[in-house]
């Protein structure tokens, strides 16, 4: 038997080696179908071959083989077919770009590379150039900087701006760093050199250099450099821009190929790295450039602006990695960190930052932004209004809680509509969002009605570029449902992002299809379900079964709050009559920590209806001790202030004289003394 396990092991690991192999040549035979039928003229199939291949998962090494090995004229003929065609070409060769080589910041290699770049060979030189760029990207800028700071050697010069300039825009983010250097005849030279390059990520800084530069050569280069580049909106209006794009993950400001996780700046007179988890690294872009605007002009709300969002953007960006059980390390203590800078901006800004992020759906930044504005301002903002109107119960529920704790502080008046507000997030047992991606808005309409009247709470964006906007900025989704053909990007493409960042790595994936054979042909087993039909949420609340856990600790989180402010409102004096059925609801089923709180509220404002409820929970041995007490408290008050129910009497009497814990049955005694009985009713309880 020994014998056996040992071969039998031996096999199983040459299978797993041989997996990957024999899944790469799948991959290969199934892109050459592919190209073989669209050369016959059969579009059709050659689509689903292609569509295949990306659903098969190639990775960027797996891709680049297949752009490396497949002739030019092929590319550019499925390219030029635009439609899916051209979505699914797009995908492959932004994989392939990636796929190239993983920059490594290898020093020994680099200096090697970077000497070949002064043989006269252009042989050579070219292919070092290639091999810098491929295998180092912009870990080679701070070993060709040295040049372009050299006055004396103007060949050597040259030769290192023509390097950067073929390797285009992935030295960008270290050439800008490089504009603050203390040496202003570098800073010149890596102004030209970013003219040369074209990439718009550089007109804010070069603005900047050109507008307020202490050097009269450097100002000259960088305008110099915009002209080529286009011309310039202002230094401080396109840092600001950047720094939108770069939050707001614009393809046009960062490709899925130009992230990094490394951000580069100026530290003691040399570039230098800081190493960055990848989820914050636009971030911390948008930062750098709203840092830069400000520093242009101090009085900019719209810096001020763009700066808190991106600091907003990272707390909410850490929360939700934690939340999915991610290690974040020592970035733990820059929640906190970050949310004291984004109290820094000031009311304006950050409300200014609120209404933006509402607007472009930015739910998760919106959410801190919502409880900053709320300690800073005043009295309600239009921010704040604006989040309170939002369609995303998360938002929502933040809003109405951080409304009501301006009303316990005297800063807003409460409402009718914010009390039926609260009492509804008190009352929600269970959160579950989905996010549906389709162009076809009546069939994406549809089926959102169709789970809302589920209780689902439902996202719906019009394109892919939209859905992978909401896929980073709406916390907890459940369920995602992409259909089976987008304007802007492939299906797959979405659907990858999904399963791979941890935040929607547990939702389940579906595909929209009136060909629901085909669909799941190419799709397999990667996707939980194929939407099709008039049944299509029943598919997606299938999708979602199982353990609620983390849905009810959502819900519960903004449940427990909005009693508590209830409770505050209704000690206060306020009218809080819309909530009371809501609270009265949270009584039985939730946990302690929402449901003493509502007691405690129906006890300062509730009525005869709400006696029922309260005395049913002192009756229930099952209940725990705290809660028992607190709603015979409840049912008290409420008797004290001339409330009656059917029963209750009897139903707190068999309470006194049970063994429930003494604490219970002085409450439930006390909740019998309030009530305005005859004379032989009170001797009749003595007695008994």
């Amino acid at each position: 038997m020994t014998g056996m396990h040992r071969k039998l092991g031996t096999l199983l690991v040459l299978t797993a080696l041989a997996a990957p192999a024999a899944r790469a040549q799948d991959i290969e035979a199934t892109f050459a179908e592919g190209v073989s039928l669209l050369q016959r003229g059969e579009d059709a199939q050659a689509l689903a071959a292609f569509k295949k291949v990306l659903a098969a998962d190639p990775s960027h090494e797996q891709a680049y083989e297949l752009f490396k090995n497949t002739e030019h004229a092929i590319w550019l003929e499925i390219l030029t077919k635009q439609g899916d065609f051209e979505l699914v070409a797009k995908r492959l060769m932004g994989l392939a770009s990636m796929g190239r080589n993983e920059h490594r910041n290898d020093p020994e290699a680099i200096r090697g590379l970077v000497g070949k770049l002064g043989t006269d060979d252009p042989i050579t030189r070219r292919a070092a150039i290639r091999q810098l760029a491929a295998e180092h990207g912009p870990y080679a800028v701070p070993f060709l900087l040295p040049a372009l700071a050299d006055q004396g050697d103007e060949d050597r010069r040259v030769s290192a701006m023509q390097a950067l300039t073929d390797m285009n825009t992935c030295v960008v983010p270290p050439l800008i760093a490089a504009l603050d250097s203390g040496d202003a005849f570098l800073r010149r030279n890596v102004a030209l050199t970013l003219g040369y390059i074209g990439d718009r990520r550089a007109r804010g800084p070069l603005g900047a250099a050109a507008e307020a530069d202490a050097d009269e050569g450097v100002r000259q280069a960088a305008a110099k450099a915009l002209d080529r580049m286009g011309g310039s909106g202002g230094a401080v209006a396109d840092l600001v821009a950047a720094g939108h794009g770069y939050h707001m993950r614009r393809d046009d400001y960062l490709a899925p190929y130009q992230y990094s996780d490394v951000v580069w700046s100026m530290a003691d007179g040399k570039l230098a790295g800081t190493p960055v988890r990848s989820e914050l690294y636009p971030d911390e872009l948008a930062k750098q450039a709203c840092s830069k605007a400000l520093a242009l002009q101090p009085s900019s709300t719209a810096a001020r602006a763009g700066l808190a969002r991106a600091q907003a953007s990272e707390v909410a960006i850490l929360d939700s990695l934690q939340a999915a059980g991610e290690d974040v390390g020592e970035l733990a203590d820059a929640v906190g960190t970050g949310s004291l800078k984004v109290q820094l901006a000031g009311a304006v800004a950050v409300d200014a930052a609120l209404q933006a992020s509402v607007q472009e759906n930015d739910y998760a930044t919106a959410g801190v932004l919502v409880d900053a504005a709320a300690s800073l301002a005043a009295k309600p903002t239009a921010g704040l209004q604006a989040a309170l109107a939002s369609t995303d119960a998360g938002l929502h529920a933040r809003a109405a809680i951080a409304m009501g704790g301006m009303c316990l502080g005297g800063r807003a008046q409460s409402s009718p509509q914010l009390a039926a507000d609260l009492g509804a997030i008190a009352g929600r047992a269970v959160v579950r969002l989905v996010l549906v991606v389709d162009a076809n808005a009546s069939r994406a309409q549809g089926l959102a009605s169709a789970l809302t009247a589920e209780g689902a709470l439902v996202h719906v964006a019009g394109s892919g570029a939209q859905g992978l906007a909401l896929l980073r900025r709406v916390a907890g989704l459940d369920a995602v449902v992409v259909a089976d053909s987008l304007p802007d990007m492939t299906t797959v493409q979405v659907l990858d992002t999904a399963a791979a960042d941890p935040r929607t790595s547990g939702a389940a994936l579906l595909v929209v299809s009136d060909d629901a054979e085909g669909t799941s042909e190419i799709m397999g087993d990667r996707i939980a379900g194929i939407v099709s039909g008039a049944d299509g949420a029943g598919t997606v609340l299938e999708a979602m079964g199982g353990a609620l856990n983390a849905e009810r600790a959502r819900a519960d989180a903004y449940s427990l709050q909005a009693a508590k402010v209830l409770s505050g409102l209704a000690l206060a004096g306020r009218d809080i009559s819309p909530a009371l059925d809501d609270l009265a609801s949270t009584l039985g089923p939730r946990p302690d920590a929402v449901a003493i709180p509502a007691a405690n509220a129906l006890g300062l404002a509730g009525g005869p209806s709400h006696v029922a409820p309260l005395v049913a929970v002192v009756s229930d041995a099952q209940a725990s001790e705290d809660l028992r007490v607190a709603c015979a408290k409840a049912a008290g008050s409420i008797l004290a202030r001339g409330g009656s129910s059917d029963g209750a009497a009897a139903a707190l009497t068999a309470v006194v004289n049970s063994d429930a814990p003494l604490a219970v049955r002085s409450a439930a005694a006390a909740a019998l003394g309030s009530l305005d009985l005859t004379a032989e009713a009170r001797a009749a309880l003595l007695g008994s």
